[in-house]
Order: C-alpha cells, then sequence, then structure tokens
C-alpha cells in the first residue's frame, strides 16, 4: 500500500496544481466544425448534436473553464496549427495532422462509416476505386479518405466539387449536377429524415473504406500550463465515458 501511495502521489500533485493552473488562464478553448449535424447542431445561439454533448460533458467531468467554437473545416485545422484553438473534434487520424496536434487516443468521439449515396434511378455497382472513375462525386471540403481514394481524387481519376454544407450537395444530387456524394452514414440519413427526400437516394457501402475513428485533439501550440496533464486527464474520463457505455447512450439519442 506504501509503495503505491509513493507512486500515485506524484500524479495527484501535478493534476492538483495543473488544475490551478488552468483556473488562472484564459479559457480553454475547443473548436469543431461548423455545421457538421447531426454531431454539431447550432439552432440559434444553442449547440447540440452527438459531439457537442461528449465534449460538455467532459468538459465538465474535468471541471475545466472552457468554451466551443465553431469554426469552417479549413480554419479549424490552421487554428490548430497555430494554437489560437487549444483543442479540436472530431479528427480522422493521419500523418500530416500528427505534426501539429496530439490525439486522445483513449476512446474515438465517434466513428464515421463513410458511403457513397446515389440517385435511384442512377446506380451503380463497384468492387475497386477504378469503378467510381468517371462518376463526379462530392465531399465535405478539406476532407481526407484512405490514401488510394485521396491518390484518385489529386490525380483527377475521379471528377469531384468540394462542399461546405451537405443540404447543398445533397440538391446537386437531387438536381443530377453530381453522380454522388462521398460522406458520412449517419450524417446524411439525418439529412434524408430532416427534408423527406430519402425515398429519391440510394445508399451504397464502399467494400474498400474501413470504419474511421474521429478523435478529440490538442494543439502542440497550446499556451495552455502542462498540456501533457490536461491531455491525462482527458484520456482518463473519455475512457471511463466509453466503457461506462455514456458516449454510446449520447450517440444513440441522435441515431434511434
Amino acid at each position: 500500500m506504501a509503495r503505491l501511495i509513493f507512486y500515485i502521489l506524484p500524479f495527484l500533485v501535478l493534476q492538483i496544481s495543473a488544475q490551478q493552473a488552468w483556473a488562472a488562464e484564459k479559457k480553454i478553448s475547443f473548436c469543431t466544425h461548423l455545421g457538421f449535424e447531426p454531431y454539431v447542431i447550432k439552432e440559434q445561439k444553442k449547440l447540440s448534436g452527438i459531439d457537442i454533448d461528449i465534449i460538455h460533458e467532459l468538459i465538465e467531468r474535468a471541471h475545466l473553464d472552457a468554451e466551443i467554437t465553431l469554426l469552417p473545416w479549413a480554419r479549424l485545422l490552421h487554428s490548430l496549427q497555430n494554437g489560437s484553438c487549444d483543442a479540436g473534434f472530431s479528427l480522422f487520424d493521419s500523418d500530416p495532422r500528427r505534426h501539429y496536434v496530439d490525439y486522445i487516443f483513449s476512446a474515438p468521439i465517434h466513428i464515421s462509416n463513410i458511403v457513397l449515396f446515389t440517385r435511384k434511378d442512377k446506380e451503380f455497382s463497384f468492387e475497386t476505386i477504378s469503378d467510381i472513375y468517371d462518376h463526379t462525386i462530392a465531399y465535405n471540403r478539406g476532407f481526407r479518405f484512405s490514401h488510394e481514394l485521396n491518390m484518385s481524387i489529386e490525380n483527377r481519376f475521379i471528377p469531384h466539387q468540394e462542399y461546405d454544407n451537405l443540404k447543398s450537395a445533397i440538391n446537386m444530387l437531387l438536381a443530377k449536377r453530381i453522380d454522388a456524394i462521398l460522406e458520412n452514414e449517419v450524417r446524411v440519413n439525418y439529412f434524408l429524415k430532416s427534408y423527406d427526400v430519402e425515398e429519391k437516394l440510394s445508399q451504397l457501402d464502399i467494400p474498400f473504406m474501413p470504419l474511421e475513428p474521429a478523435f478529440l485533439v490538442l494543439s502542440k501550440k497550446t499556451q495552455i500550463s502542462n498540456p501533457t496533464a490536461l491531455k491525462w486527464k482527458l484520456e482518463k474520463i473519455l475512457s471511463e465515458m466509453s466503457e461506462s457505455g455514456r458516449l454510446k447512450a449520447i450517440t444513440e439519442k441522435y441515431t434511434d
């Protein structure tokens, strides 16, 4: 028992001193993607959604003085690069991003199943990426996918358009200006139910696209005191929320 206390005591002292330092500083800024329903929902001044509710509860459990800011995707990434956002959510893991953020890997904020949505009168089947060639697809501006798919898009084998608003992409698809939308399954189904156009579109699973976990991250240029202690604290609480089923319960609130 004495040995256990000997090992635990330094961590407790570290947490207490870090908590006191955070309380004396400016609010910790948690930044996320503007217009990303049902993960981030903004109704006038009220914020809700899967990711928002999880981060709100995380902040409360950690006893942090923090605020949540909504930004366009490109600005969100830039703000994490320069440290004007202390934390960001929810990001796929990628080597380029690891240069400027530290990932909280203990539990993802959500898991994305990336699928294709087409009009029912223009369905097509595929087994490989080459089957999408010559089909114009639309996807969220700034998003990255599997390496093979990213390379096919960058090398212009797949005609594409980027969008900032999923509703506008659905309108383009219905107007026959694009052939498919490459998106998070939960997001598209949320919009289809909201705008009553489910019967006009078909969902195509992508056999070569794995489920993608999206994580909370901390900027490597954050100016907050002792970011290592903050990371440890957030990892611990997120792990507890995952193991207790709390993350699942919040997700099901918006997807059932």
